[in-house]
């Protein structure tokens, strides 16, 4: 099956290089040391992270928690992975840097970001891609067999993609920040004097 159409446009009308549409919510759950909840077309994921916590005893040390919970429409690892990213970042744990993840698939040989559920079950090849900036892989699982010629193809696709939504994800991250800010200084804010 062939993801993209004669015209270049895939089914759901977007051309090869075009993300589905995304919504991110962090502090989504709140009990949560940091939460977030992603939309990336029909995938849905929600992340909590509890800890990272200093153990009183090292005897009774329990690792750190990560739940995810997940609607699945494809780019399915992509997406738990960035939901992860931001749930780490919420609950401000110190990163090198934000990484964000795509997956990318091969239709006639032109590369095709943020397969759907219909586009990832063609027998195609498709690699899921974490990067940091726009070298650093951080990631790399590859499905099927790929010719190694068109591997270079696909990871500049990837790069290109990744920033996208790395951008996207500093822009939530960023105005969570600045709501929370706002709430902080409401609170705080000396009581005016009549």
């Amino acid at each position: 099956m062939d993801i993209v159409d004669e015209l270049g446009y895939r089914r759901d009308g977007r051309t090869a290089e075009q993300i589905r549409n995304v919504v991110f919510r962090l502090n989504a759950f709140p009990n949560a040391d940091g939460s977030a909840y992603l939309e990336q077309g029909n995938t849905k994921v929600l992340c909590a992270v509890y800890g990272p916590r200093e153990p009183r005893q090292r005897s009774r040390q329990l690792d750190d928690r990560c739940f995810v919970n997940c609607q699945v429409d494809g780019s399915v690892l992509a997406t738990c992975f960035n939901a992860a990213t931001l749930a780490v970042a919420d609950a401000g744990i110190a990163m090198k840097g934000l990484p964000a993840a795509v997956t990318v698939g091969l239709s006639d040989m032109q590369p095709c970001v943020d397969l759907s559920g219909r586009e990832e079950s063609a027998s195609s090849p498709c690699v899921t891609v974490a990067m940091m900036g726009k070298e650093d892989i951080v990631l790399i699982h590859l499905q099927n067999t790929v010719y190694s010629g068109r591997v270079s193809t696909m990871l500049d696709c990837a790069s290109t993609a990744c920033e996208r939504i790395n951008g996207l994800m500093e822009t939530a991250l960023m105005q969570h920040l600045q709501a929370s800010f706002n709430r902080a200084e409401r609170r705080f804010a000396a009581p005016s004097v009549v």
